[in-house]
């Protein structure tokens, strides 16, 4: 056995130590009965561990040799210090408001803790601070946790989601072959395995649940940790009272406002209030209440207005309008409702005067979008399609807001990427809104309650749903785009969540569909080049799969078969689609015109990424085109006539094809990725070929088409990578080397072809000439066809000859794409693994060399990316570890070269480890992986290699 976890004390001594108190209960609660590690019990004795009640600082441990008792306090410090290991600490979430008043349920939080409370409830009416003494004890208290997590209760969905961004986090596997009403349960084992490993067993845990609304069935499971993880704690926050009653040995901290001095000193720390009287603010308190949230906008109000306190005080006095307030907000203490509300409108009716009428529309989106973290970007974006005034800015919206304290600044969250520039405070900056302001918006709707309240709820929907069609970019292959989507993501979802109810409600239109199914596949295209939900990236896509075939009214063997993933029946057969329904539905596709004002609407409102600005200012030579990221109509109409657009009133008949060109592609590769994660692979496979096969077919009949006659799309380049797919389905067991010769002139002729174009929805995408990224594609299928014409070539001085060209090609592509020139481009470390992969088909050492060496850019640029263990790190490890030992020796590559991800085995593993491998982590895997490079680099004297192994190994046990 393999054992690497350093012990700091002697092996005769059992030590068990909790980093939380120094207290005799907390001591105790945490050493009674056996300790769960990596699903084993380890048992401490706890008659050896005695606590001195005279002191807290001071502990005796009884062993067979005593130990001097003077000691005790410095070995117990530095234990405690060695033990506080920094796992994860989500505290960047977790900030303050400006001018924060620590009040005394803090101190009451933290001594229910220390005195050995695991479940803390904070409980209160909105407003009154819950979550800003939670993130204050997270802050203050985090050196004592490996782990600080917040997950956001609002409702289900926000649940599952946190969790799964905290396995995220922790490189734990998702376990995705799961029916979605059981994959709580899953996800809760695999955390709970992690935080029970037993290299983590002095490790302690919190978890803030945050605006917790009703006790829902995820809630109680993820509660119920405490039951199976014994360093786990936990710290709720609610305004539902009633909750402690569900669990009897939690400890509630009440919300009722401040109190007299805490007031005080809240308003005294500003310099205005410096000077009043205290019976002013005494007033204040007693006529408008003590809440936090409310004081803080009086405070921010008075200030910000030099208002006198009695005229303030005035504008509470309830009138007609407050009767309005049971339909929008409901608590049983009517004072809490009206103050809370009204201390909200007032700033807001301020507001609503100085700004911009547009900025105010902005304002009114909000109830419909993820307001508790919106980016400048969006809110930058929705002011954008609302006016497409350039000069208009939401700096102007914002900076009132932050005067009256109506937001706050948060951290953008980090995906593992960086696209947004340094020295840009704005760009870099991400807002929260309060449930309570968003409440007193829906109360200064005019429409709210009457019959045109659902007419504008309608009209901000299609509104949001277009803004976030143009906004979301479809190609994700670069870091640019998809951290720029992932600033949408959270706000797209809602919209599709609303947009889906409305569809159920009442029947909508193809403007609206196309939309829908745009954004749904763009949504779908963000989840699977992130890698982290491809069962959710699969949902998506066929939701826009199944929308674009009702635009046509098409109802055939597309659809009638093909269901979600997860309810796939591992006995059912499959069966091939109909070259003749394919046409039909290619032909109803032909015949579906959208209306051109649609299309010119979408080519001149879409967003342009970077890297599309740059293509078409050079092409164009014009360095000043599309300079605010979007074209203008006489740009348009320039791109036109120099063939770097299509034309709308052509484009009309080219939309719906293309987009479900994109489906079929990105479903497919969806599929691939399912398959390698369940036992219903052979189902998977087909339906993954069913997907390849019928794009393959589109793409012939659209090439054959008059309407690609003079228009290529970047499509048909993307799908000449599933050839393979197209000859399972027709049977063909063997290519001929004239087909073969064919497809590599054909790609070639493309790769250095100046003048062909190739357009992604109606804009000019890609060109040889300017494009590398075009090039290093075509790279990558002349390696697959080259590695094709070795497999049936005999004759070896042929051979040679077939590898070197495939070799030039490696270089060539080296050139173009250095991984420290690019390391935004997605697919990048796939190209670097297939080169590798092909380069191992020499005998040479120091090509054998090159190749381990693309291995380990494939895996470093990923790192790079992000955090978390992906299938392109996983491949460039496997291929590394499967291919070290080899030198000089020519390598069998299996065909095709599959991922092979943590949760289905794999070949390369020790037997005496492979059955241990359901219970590893991805982190875990890695070190062993790393350590088993360091072995095999061994024998060639390669001493850092294993250091740099046993280094990853650390505090792993297998």
């Amino acid at each position: 056995m393999l054992y690497l976890c350093y012990d700091y004390i002697a092996a005769t001594i059992t030590l068990c130590f909790v980093p939380d108190s120094d207290t005799e209960n907390s001591i105790c609660s945490q050493t009674k009965g056996p300790m769960k590690a990596g699903g084993e019990s380890s048992h401490i004795d706890t008659t050896s561990i005695l606590l001195d009640e005279k002191t807290t600082n001071t502990t005796r441990i009884e062993t067979n040799e005593a130990m001097s008792i003077t000691k005790d306090t410095t070995m117990l410090q530095e234990t405690k210090e060695q033990q506080i290991e920094c796992i994860f600490r989500q505290v960047t979430d977790m900030g303050n408001v400006p001018y924060y008043q620590e009040t005394k349920q803090f101190d009451e939080a933290k001594m229910h803790f220390e005195k050995g409370s695991r479940l803390v409830i904070l409980s209160g009416p909105p407003g009154a601070g819950k979550t800003q003494t939670a993130h204050t004890y997270c802050n203050k208290m985090k050196e004592q946790y490996s782990i600080v997590a917040k997950f956001v209760a609002t409702d289900e969905s926000s649940l599952l989601n946190s969790l799964k961004g905290l396995l995220k986090h922790l490189k734990v596997p998702l376990d995705t072959d799961e029916n979605e009403n059981m994959i709580i349960g899953s996800l809760l084992k695999s955390l709970s395995d992690y935080l029970n490993h037993s290299s983590r067993k002095k490790c302690l845990y919190l978890i803030l649940i945050d605006d917790i609304h009703v006790l829902n069935q995820n809630l109680i499971e993820i509660i119920r940790l405490l039951e199976f993880v014994e360093h786990l704690k936990f710290l709720l926050t609610t305004y539902d009272s009633t909750l402690k009653n569900s669990y009897v040995t939690a400890c509630m901290v009440y919300h009722n406002g401040m109190d007299e001095k805490e007031c005080l000193q809240f308003f005294k720390k500003s310099d205005y209030f410096k000077n009043i009287n205290p019976c002013d603010i005494k007033e204040i308190a007693n006529k408008i209440g003590t809440i936090p949230l409310v004081l803080n906008c009086a405070r921010q109000f008075i200030e910000a207005t030099g208002i006198n306190i009695n005229s303030y005080l005035e504008k509470f006095k309830e009138d007609e309008d407050s009767k309005t307030l049971e339909n929008i907000v409901s608590l049983q203490n009517p004072f809490y409702r009206y103050s809370l509300l009204q201390s909200q409108r007032i700033p807001l009716e301020q507001i609503q005067k100085k700004i911009d009428p547009t900025l105010w529309k902005v304002f009114m989106l909000l109830p419909l979008l993820n307001y508790s973290l919106i980016s400048n970007e969006v809110l930058k974006a929705c002011c954008y399609h609302l006016s497409k005034d350039q000069q208009l800015s939401i700096d102007d919206m914002i900076y009132h807001c932050r005067c009256f304290s109506l937001c706050h600044n948060l951290e953008i969250p980090k995906h593992g990427l960086s696209v947004l520039k340094n020295n840009d405070v704005h760009n870099n900056s991400s807002w929260s809104f309060h449930t309570v302001t968003i409440l007193a918006l829906k109360w200064m709707d005019a429409s709210y309650g009457s019959q045109e309240e659902r007419k504008h709820k309608q009209e901000r929907l299609k509104l949001l749903l277009k803004v976030f069609s143009f906004e979301i970019n479809i190609d994700t292959r670069d870091n640019f785009t998809l951290e720029r989507n992932l600033l949408f993501l959270s706000h797209a979802i809602k919209i599709l969540d609303r947009c889906e109810q409305m569809n159920q409600e009442e029947k909508v239109d193809d403007e609206v569909r196309m939309y829908l199914a745009y954004l749904n596949c763009a949504v779908g295209k963000t989840f699977l080049f992130e890698g982290t939900d491809v069962k959710l990236a699969h949902k998506y896509l066929m939701t826009s799969r199944n929308l674009c075939l009702a635009i046509i009214g098409e109802e055939s063997s597309l659809t009638k078969d093909l269901c979600l993933y997860p309810n796939i029946v591992p006995e059912s057969d499959f069966e091939r689609p109909d070259f003749g329904k394919i046409e039909k539905t290619f032909k109803s596709f032909c015949n579906k015109e959208i209306e051109e004002f649609l299309i010119k609407e979408f080519i001149l409102s879409k967003r342009r990424s970077p890297g599309e600005i740059s293509l078409l200012q050079q092409e164009s030579v014009n360095k000043t085109l599309c300079a605010n990221g979007y074209l203008g109509d006489n740009e348009y109409k320039h791109l036109v006539d120099i063939g770097l657009a299509i034309p709308h009133t052509d484009y009309k008949k080219l939309f719906l094809i293309e987009l479900f060109l994109h489906i079929l592609f990105e479903n497919g590769r969806a599929f691939n990725e399912l398959r390698v994660i369940t036992d219903k692979k052979v189902n998977v496979r087909q339906i993954c070929n069913f997907e390849f096969y019928t794009c393959n077919e589109f793409c012939k009949l659209l090439k054959a088409s008059d309407i690609s006659k003079d228009y290529k799309i970047l499509l048909f380049l993307d799908n000449d990578r599933s050839v393979k797919s197209y000859i399972r389905w027709t049977g063909k067991t063997h290519i001929s080397d004239d087909e073969i010769d064919l497809d590599i002139k054909n790609i070639d002729d493309l790769s250095k072809s100046n003048v062909r174009i190739l357009h992604d929805f109606g804009i000019a995408k890609m060109s040889p000439k300017t494009n590398d990224h075009h090039v290093c594609m075509c790279c990558k299928l002349l390696l697959k066809n080259m590695v094709r014409k070795l497999e049936s070539e005999k004759n070896e001085n042929t051979k040679m000859e077939i590898f070197k060209k495939g070799k030039n090609v490696v270089e060539d592509f080296l050139k173009r794409i250095e991984i420290n020139k690019d390391k935004g481009w997605l697919a990048l470390p796939l190209f670097y693994i297939q080169c590798g992969n092909y380069l191992l088909l020499s005998t040479d050492e120091k090509t054998l060399e090159q190749a381990l060496n693309l291995f380990d850019g494939a895996i470093t640029a990923e790192r790079n990316r992000q955090d978390k263990l992906t299938r392109f790190t996983w491949e460039g490890l496997r291929a590394y570890d499967r291919n070290a030992n080899f030198r000089g020796v020519p390598v069998n590559l299996p065909e095709p070269l599959e991922p092979q991800w943590p949760l289905t085995g794999f070949q390369q593993l020790r037997p005496e480890h492979k059955i241990m491998l359901p219970k590893l982590t991805t982190e875990q895997i890695e070190g062993y992986f790393l350590y088993r490079m360091a072995e095999d680099r061994q024998a060639s004297g390669d001493i850092k290699a294993l250091e740099k192994g046993k280094k990853c190994l650390n505090h792993i046990e297998f």
